[in-house]
């Protein structure tokens, strides 16, 4: 017990993830987003267990930032954004800079009692030479 406790804490041996309540996984949809105003961040829940996308969840919070990058008190302000398909989930964003952004959103799905939490990294790079420059206000 003792030798089973030690190597748990400090990580000596290996422990199985714990999975509480029902499992989903959030997908970026289409290629990296372009730094810049007015950057499309578009993703899919998908429940884990069937790889179905869930439609009509009600993302209630979502926070991007790039927490893979050792920067997670750099955030970016989203803001939600219509998607004509309902198992799509769609914000607007200003990406400052390239890197990985973490999306992380919590959001009520239909048919499930407990709220969901899943998270997926985003990458964030320059506009294409040549692009059109990003919508600026």
């Amino acid at each position: 017990m003792a030798v089973a406790l030690f190597g748990g804490v400090f990580g000596l041996a290996p422990r199985p993830a714990l999975a509480v309540g029902p499992a989903f996984r959030l997908e970026a949809v289409g290629p990296a987003v372009p730094v810049g105003r007015e950057a499309a961040v578009v993703v899919r829940l998908v429940d884990a267990a069937t790889g179905a996308p869930v439609a009509n969840a009600v993302v209630f919070r979502a926070r991007l930032d790039m927490a893979p990058e050792g920067m997670g008190d750099m955030a970016a302000v989203l803001k939600p954004a219509t998607s004509p398909d309902s198992a799509v989930y769609r914000f607007t964003t200003t990406l400052t800079m390239p890197g990985r952004w973490l999306l992380t959103v919590q959001a009520k799905v239909p048919g499930v009692t407990e709220t969901v939490r899943a998270e997926t990294i985003i990458t964030a790079v320059e506009p294409a030479a040549g692009a059109a420059p990003p919508h600026q206000h």
